[in-house]
């Protein structure tokens, strides 16, 4: 209990937007279809929905089946489609990962 608190004083606001901000802009979005430009240029009260989310996450030891749902897209090389895919996850899925 005492490791779970002290992780939740770790969340906030400003590591939250930190890691928006540090996100690889001009890629695909993901299953969401939330790209990485939508959280960057996103309003400042989104990065604090977010905070309070994955603070949620935290404290209930529950992360929803979606954030480990991702696309795999095969891109054709040459006349085949072998060993050649993109996979794609949820943006916030990116962020809880990197906190």
């Amino acid at each position: 209990m005492l490791v779970r608190t002290a992780i939740l004083s770790l969340i906030d606001v400003e590591l939250v937007d930190r890691t928006v901000r540090e996100l690889k802009l001009g890629r695909s979005a993901g299953y969401d279809g939330i790209t990485a430009e939508n959280l960057v240029y996103s309003h400042p009260l989104l990065h604090t929905i977010l905070t309070l989310l994955f603070k949620l996450f935290t404290r209930y030891s529950y992360v929803p089946d979606a954030f480990g749902m991702g696309m795999i897209i095969p891109l054709p090389k040459g006349d085949t489609y072998i060993h050649t895919y993109i996979h794609t996850n949820l943006y916030s899925a990116k962020i809880v990962e990197r906190i």
